[in-house]
């Protein structure tokens, strides 16, 4: 039996390139991204991102997260959904660059958790950026743990 090299993904919609890939994380949906110039063009018009947990000390990653969101800005991306995880309050210095990318992407849906941390009896808290009450679309969902 001779294998069917037929790409049947490349020849999908766009939209629902999107819907395939918004239920991937970014990490994943990238990787998806090399295997062909469609789903390359999909993942760089994405509306839908999902970072998960980001952790504050590989500069690499935050590096990634930069060029994704600046090529959304700079492409007139509406974002749909957004979601992070900082697991140290101390990232949220990157976080309010990030989220002031997406209030110009016209953010529609943001979840942000990120972890507190208990040091000598006392919680560390950061505080969240300011250009998130100045967004015109209604940014949702935020955790503290």
């Amino acid at each position: 039996m001779k294998g069917n090299s037929d790409d049947r993904i490349s020849k999908l919609p766009e939209p629902i390139l999107h819907h395939i890939l918004s239920f991937l994380r970014a990490k994943s949906a990238a990787r998806m991204s090399t295997l062909s110039k469609v789903l390359d063009s999909a993942w760089n018009s994405l509306p839908y991102l999902d970072f998960g947990e980001i952790l504050w000390w590989l500069k690499d990653v935050n590096v990634v997260m930069d060029q994704t969101l600046a090529s959304r800005k700079k492409h007139n991306i509406s974002m749909q959904r957004f979601s992070l995880w900082l697991s140290y309050y101390a990232c949220l210095s990157y976080d309010d660059r990030w989220i002031k990318i997406l209030i110009a992407c016209n953010i529609k849906e943001l979840n942000l958790r990120v972890e507190t941390h208990y040091y000598r009896g006392n919680f560390l808290y950061g505080s969240l950026p300011v250009a998130i009450f100045a967004a015109k679309s209604k940014c949702a969902e935020f955790a503290w743990i």
